[in-house]
């Protein structure tokens, strides 16, 4: 079984686990789970009107998990002018974001870390064997197998 499948099996179940389907007679009742988590979603936001929140997601596809499980939820991510790409800003109510969201957030992003530290290795040894080799025109320039200096770049330009 390929890193790819067993990840997703795992956020798979991570995903019936907060859907409430824990068995697989209840996997045809996680089919309806999102509609009651945006029902859930809405009875909270008439109770609990929802508040700013601001989240600062440095790694990109940490970011991307939580951009993907907002706009499921129908949560509308947002930013305003000026603030970073880091910066996600969302309209959620507190309760809705303590019991359901961050928690299942943590929990996928926990997985898809553990993930990308396991492929990660064989891709950084792969890159790096790239990054050593030169163009075959490099050496028809003269220039061996030194990388162009900048100062002596100048100098030349300058002379």
């Amino acid at each position: 079984m390929s890193n790819e499948q067993r990840l997703i099996e795992k956020l798979q179940s991570i995903e019936r686990l907060h859907a409430g389907a824990a068995t697989l007679g209840e996997q045809s009742a996680a089919a309806h789970a999102l509609e009651r988590m945006r029902q859930r979603l809405a009875e909270l936001s008439a109770a609990d009107p929802p508040i700013e929140h601001r989240f600062s997601i440095g790694d990109p596809w940490s970011r991307r998990l939580f951009l993907a499980l907002l706009r499921r939820y129908a949560i509308q991510p947002y930013r305003y002018p000026r603030q970073r790409s880091t910066t996600v800003m969302a309209r959620i109510p507190r309760r809705f974001l303590d019991e359901t969201l961050w928690p299942e957030f943590q929990e996928l992003n926990t997985t898809l870390v553990s993930y990308l530290d396991e492929v990660t290795p064989g891709w950084s040894a792969k890159a790096s064997t790239l990054i050593v080799r030169r163009p075959r025109w490099w050496r028809s320039w003269g220039l061996g197998c030194q990388l162009p200096n900048p100062e002596h770049q100048a100098a030349r330009l300058a002379g």
